[in-house]
Order: structure tokens, then C-alpha cells, then sequence
């Protein structure tokens, strides 16, 4: 007798075993599959589970549809009858139940198997069984940080299966705990991202946050609590992955790749893509036609302009204007990277190497309580970095392009660090004094000169009392501003004389008044 099995799942491998074993039959199975028994990987968070180990009315109340097909299976062979039977076979069977029902989250969950797999394994070879190649399994990153003796046999994804359905990209796969846990969390929106082991609501919760802001709350996605894949998978917006009540180690967030033009939010990538996209060949023609010169100028405007949204507290305006800022950076990147200089890839990793060796008090051996130690630190290291060989030196690497108030103050930080300064803060009233005297005797170029040195001696008593002179003067000139303008509206509004020398000082006094 010929015995065909269709389907090498779980229950056509029993079948065939069954009639090997009690018949004479030569048994045949076909599979599609790759191979055999592909959905037994995929069972128990990835961990070849053999059984749920439960009773047979736990079991049945737990199905989906017509649990009456499956009564009297169940109950003629049941799960301990599943587990006697592998036992009887040579393949021992130890249940993580216990260790599922008390441990508080998954970092607990993962300490406990961990402990049990590295206890029997020093009883005999251990082999641990996980979904996919292994490296998106939190417990199997742990376990191999501690050995390399017990085998990892791969399974199947339940979540890369169901990132199937988009199968022109790539997928990413992270854990709810990472994705909840990870201040600098940002997923490449380009790829299909998986989101597994969202096992309670208030984890949902924090999920659900963390990718707002990459994704926007309006992002339609999939939230997948069962291991059967379906074709009638449906979206719900973001916002409400952490409306509903059934969530287990399985649920699992499958969030679809996101569009250029349609995305609700955009990230750096889109950025670097908007940027690659207008400098292309087909691209903007103005774009194209710019060089590292002929932008320079606007990266000053647009500081200018997010200095002064910062100035008067508008947070729309910070976001802007931080914005262009950025721009400016992004778009002289990529000019280097059509010229074959750099790309902003150089740029980001230059920046983040500074940030380390600058930071030694963070990322090496040195120290810092406030903020005195900490620019201390940087500055010594900046030295080293830029091989200062002289307080000269020094003052060559200050940016000539400064405004002149800033330029001149960071001069005078320079030279006092040699000790060229005051005794005291009088020293510096006296100079400003006698710059005035000799300024007021001057005249043609000479006046020039002085003007210059009035200006530069004014900013001694500034950097003294730790005012930056650039922002006292700023302030001035918007309080000279205000006070004008209402002087003005005011004599107007009198129907005085506005060119009267006595109503213009009298007016001016009220005005001084107000804005003081």
C-alpha cells in the first residue's frame, strides 16, 4: 500500500509518521514549501515550540472558527500527549510557561531563559530554536554575549512574512521595548519596518509616540495580532494602535514604506533625496548653476534670521528658520559631493568625531561638574586639535568675517588668556576715557584709527562684566528704536512740531520712561 501526504506542516509530518509506524504503508509527502515543517519554526515567538501547553478546553476556547472541528483531535491527542510523544523519541521538552507568567517584561523574560538554556546546556548539548536568522532576537544577541556553545537554529519570521506584503523593499525589524527605549530612534522610512512583541496596551502607548514623530499620527499601518497571515489585512491610522485590548508577545506593527510626495512627515533622507533630486541632471536649473561662492552670503542671512526669531521667542519661526539654516549646510554638502570634494556624510561623521574628542569629560578620563570645567576641557582640546602654537596663533584662527564687535571681543578672550589684561576693571574705564580724549582730538584718518580704537576699548569693561558686546548693542538699538517711534507717533498725534529741538527732548523723556 502507497500512503501520499499532502503538506509537510505539522500535522501532515504526524500523519506520515502515524502511518509509517502503524501500517506498512510506503509513505510519500509533498511540500511546496522549501522545506518541511516551515510553520512549526514560526510557533511560540519563534522558539519551535512543540504544544501549547494547555488544556484541551483552554485550547478550544481560544479558536477562531468552529472549535467543534477539532474536539474530538484535541482531545484524543493532547498537548501532554504531544509531549510524551517527542519525550518517548529522544527529544526532551522543557515549557517556558512559567517563566512567560512572571517575568514583568522581556528583559526579565530574556534573564530567565537565558539562565535555564545555560544550565541545561551544562548538562549536554543544547540547541535553542528562534524566529529568523536570530538577529533581530533579543534573547539570542544576550545569549551569545555570554556563550557561543549552544546552537541557534534558524526559523521563519512571522513578522518578515507579514512584511511580505510589500516585497520590493527591505525590511526592518526592531523590538517594541528598543523602539519605546531609544531616544534617538529614526528608521529609514524607505524600508518596511516591523514593530514585533507589543505585548501590553501601555507599551502601545509609548510605541505609538516614539513613531508619531517620524511617521505623523495619520500614517495607516497594520497591527497583527495573530500568526496567520491574511489577505484581508486592514489599516488603521497610527493614533489607535493603542485603542484596542488584545495584545500579546506576537502583535506585531507592520508599517508600510512611505512616499516622497506623499508622506505626511520627512525626515534627514528625505532631505539628502529633495537635495540629490534638484542638483541631478534633470534637475532645478538655479540649483545646478550654484557654487560653494556664490550661496555663502545666505548662510549668513539665514543665522541672522533664526537669531532674531530666537530674539523675540517664536517657536514657528525657530523651526523655520533652524530650518534654512540647515539647508545652507545640507546644500554646500552636496555641492562638495557633486565636485568630488565631500559628501554630508564626511560632514556628519567630522562632526560627530568632534563631539566625542571635544567631550572628555563624557567620552574619556577627565571630569566636569559645571559648566566652567566643561568648556574648560573642550578648549584644551581644541587646541590640541587644531595644534595651537601660539596665543597669536590663536587669534590668526578667529574667522575674519565676524561682525566686528564679536571679532574684536573674541581678540580681547585670546590675549587675557596670556595674562595681557587689567589688574582690575578700572584700568579699563581709564583706557576708554583716554580713547575718547584722543578720538575727540582727531580728525581725517586719524579719526578713523581712533573711532576704531574707542570701539575696540569700549568692549574691555563689556567682556569684564561678561556682557557680549554684540547683544548689548543689538538691544540698543531695538530700545532706540521703540523709543523713537513712540516719541514720533506721540508728538504727531499732539500736533506738535516734530523738527523742535525742546518737544523733542521733552517727548524723548517720556519715551525713556516707558521703555526703559
Amino acid at each position: 500500500m502507497k500512503v501520499l501526504v499532502v503538506g509537510a506542516g505539522a500535522a501532515g509530518l504526524f500523519a506520515a509518521y502515524s502511518a509509517a509506524t502503524h501500517t506498512e504503508a510506503k509513505v510519500t509527502v509533498a511540500e511546496k514549501n522549501e522545506k518541511a515543517g516551515k510553520k512549526i519554526y514560526i510557533t511560540g515567538k519563534g522558539r519551535c515550540n512543540l504544544t501549547n501547553l494547555c488544556t484541551p478546553r483552554e485550547f478550544l476556547d481560544n479558536v477562531v472558527r468552529n472549535p467543534k472541528f477539532l474536539y474530538s483531535a484535541i482531545y484524543g491527542f493532547t498537548p501532554e500527549d504531544t509531549v510524551d510523544f517527542f519525550e518517548k523519541n529522544g527529544i526532551s521538552a522543557k515549557s517556558f510557561d512559567d517563566a512567560y507568567d512572571a517575568a514583568e517584561d522581556f528583559s526579565e523574560l530574556d534573564e530567565k531563559i537565558i539562565k535555564t538554556l545555560l544550565s541545561e546546556n551544562e548538562k549536554g548539548d543544547v540547541a535553542f530554536c528562534v524566529n529568523g536568522g536570530g538577529f533581530d532576537d533579543g534573547t539570542v544577541q544576550k545569549l551569545k554575549k555570554q556563550t557561543n556553545d549552544i546552537e541557534i537554529i534558524a526559523g521563519v519570521s512571522f513578522a518578515a512574512d507579514f512584511a511580505g506584503v510589500y516585497p520590493d523593499t527591505s525590511v526592518m525589524s526592531y523590538s517594541a521595548y528598543d523602539v519605546a527605549s531609544d531616544v534617538s530612534f529614526m528608521p529609514d522610512k524607505r524600508h518596511t519596518v516591523v514593530v514585533r512583541e507589543i505585548d501590553n496596551r501601555l507599551l502601545a502607548g509609548d510605541v505609538k509616540i516614539k513613531l508619531s514623530d517620524v511617521y505623523g499620527n495619520e500614517k495607516l499601518v497594520y497591527l497583527i495580532n495573530s500568526v496567520k497571515k491574511t489577505d484581508n489585512l486592514t489599516y488603521i491610522p497610527l493614533a489607535e494602535i493603542d485603542h484596542g485590548k488584545n495584545f500579546s508577545y506576537i502583535t506585531t506593527l507592520v508599517i508600510p514604506p512611505d512616499d516622497l510626495l506623499s508622506a505626511k512627515r520627512h525626515d534627514s533622507h528625505d532631505l539628502i533625496e529633495i537635495m540629490a533630486t534638484l542638483l541631478s541632471e534633470n534637475g532645478c536649473p538655479w540649483d545646478r548653476a550654484q557654487t560653494h561662492e556664490s550661496i555663502r552670503i545666505n548662510l549668513i542671512e539665514e543665522a541672522y534670521e533664526l537669531i532674531d526669531a530666537i530674539d523675540r521667542n517664536d517657536l514657528d519661526g525657530m523651526i523655520e528658520e533652524t530650518g534654512d539654516v540647515l539647508l545652507q549646510a545640507v546644500f554646500h554638502a552636496m555641492i562638495g559631493n557633486a565636485d568630488g570634494e565631500y559628501n554630508f556624510n564626511d560632514v556628519v561623521s567630522g562632526l560627530c568625531h568632534k563631539l566625542i574628542t571635544r567631550h572628555t569629560h563624557i567620552f574619556g578620563q577627565n571630569k566636569a561638574t559645571n559648566a566652567e570645567d566643561a568648556l574648560y576641557y573642550w578648549n584644551a582640546a581644541k587646541a590640541v586639535e587644531k595644534e595651537y602654537t601660539s596665543f597669536g596663533d590663536k587669534m590668526d584662527k578667529i574667522p575674519k568675517n565676524l561682525p566686528a564687535l564679536l571679532y574684536a571681543y573674541k581678540i580681547q578672550k585670546v590675549a587675557v588668556k596670556c595674562g595681557f589684561d587689567w589688574p582690575d576693571i578700572d584700568g579699563t574705564y581709564d583706557k576708554l576715557n583716554e580713547e575718547i580724549r584722543e578720538f575727540r582730538e582727531a580728525d581725517g584718518d586719524d579719526a578713523v584709527m581712533e573711532a576704531g580704537d574707542l570701539l575696540f576699548s569700549a568692549i574691555n569693561p563689556m567682556r569684564w562684566r561678561h556682557i557680549e558686546p554684540e547683544t548689548a548693542l543689538k538691544e540698543a538699538c531695538d530700545k532706540f528704536v521703540k523709543r523713537f517711534k513712540y516719541m514720533e507717533s506721540e508728538i504727531l498725534k499732539d500736533g506738535k512740531d516734530l523738527g523742535n529741538a525742546e518737544i523733542l527732548d521733552e517727548y524723548w523723556n517720556k519715551a525713556k520712561k516707558i521703555y526703559k
